[in-house]
């Protein structure tokens, strides 16, 4: 089966039931002598005059074709018929994961996979797409309880993942502190890790902010001017494309938490300035916090 992901299916029929899925994957993954109304109904344990209305129904959708004049009477799948069946077979996957993750327990896992294979939209689908894969990355963690940010984007695939972030005040008057930083309302709220060949990029958009200067108290506007990141002791320059900022995913430092430890949360010092001037807005550092 092509693993690609398959969110959307076309032209689903009305009457589409559990059964005819099953029977659907059968024909998806059967060898050709094995596709016989005999022998599937064997296997699905229902009768063959069950399977063969569910036949009946398929040819009459174009989801399947069965060659009447071999005394198998053999069934194909169409083209539709195909996409179909690999879409549900994807969807059932994804559900069956995600369920599994939550400990639902057996035979009620494979119940209600099937169910919300069914029902699930392509939104949801690609919702719960996501956690599954999360939880994978977190299984593949293992035992540990830290992970540097290249062993991190080594275990994922290629693409785009969007993150939930924070910035926290990294030092105030030379003392660590929990307080979060201005530099949350400089920033817009969708910040995407980018993976491409096993390296990761944190992608983070600027906007303008209007806030009390360090001069006097009067209100000034300005945005993100530099970010930089703290590498080996030594703040770099990120790389800056208009308002978007662009710094290496390899500096950050990631921790499982949660009392399942459902969650990674990976932290970087960065170094930010505004376009209104250090004498309004003076140059900071900021703990910026991910959770993965």
């Amino acid at each position: 089966m092509n693993k690609k992901l398959i969110h959307n299916i076309d032209g689903i029929p009305a009457d589409i039931s559990p059964l005819k899925m099953q029977f659907l994957f059968c024909l998806l993954n059967m060898e050709d002598r094995s596709k016989s109304v005999t022998h599937i109904a064997k296997v699905l344990g229902v009768s063959k005059a069950t399977i063969s209305r569910i036949r009946d129904w398929g040819e009459s959708n174009n989801i399947l074709t069965h060659d009447k004049t071999r005394k198998s009477y053999e069934m194909a799948l169409t083209g539709y018929g195909i996409r179909l069946a690999q879409g549900y077979e994807f969807r059932k996957e994804v559900a069956t994961k995600w369920l599994s993750s939550e400990r639902v327990p057996s035979p009620a896992l494979e119940k209600d996979a099937m169910t919300f294979s069914m029902s699930m939209s392509a939104e949801t689908v690609a919702v719960i797409e996501r956690d599954v894969k999360r939880a994978e990355i977190r299984k593949k963690i293992g035992s540990k309880s830290t992970l540097d940010g290249r062993d991190f984007c080594a275990m994922l695939d290629d693409g785009i993942y969007a993150i939930t972030f924070m910035f926290f005040r990294y030092r105030h008057r030379n003392a660590f502190t929990i307080e979060p930083s201005m530099a949350n309302s400089g920033l817009e709220p969708d910040a995407e890790l980018i993976v491409a060949k096993g390296s990761g990029t944190i992608h983070l958009r600027a906007k303008l902010v209007k806030h009390a200067s360090a001069l006097g108290g009067k209100f000034v506007k300005g945005s993100l001017s530099t970010l930089k990141y703290k590498e080996a002791d030594l703040f770099q320059e990120a790389r800056k494309e208009g308002s978007d900022f662009f710094f290496p995913a390899d500096v950050l430092r990631l921790v499982k938490i949660g009392e399942r430890n459902d969650f990674l949360q990976g932290n970087a010092i960065l170094k930010m300035s505004c376009s209104a001037g250090p004498m309004h807005m003076p140059e900071s550092e900021s703990l910026f916090t991910m959770f993965f």
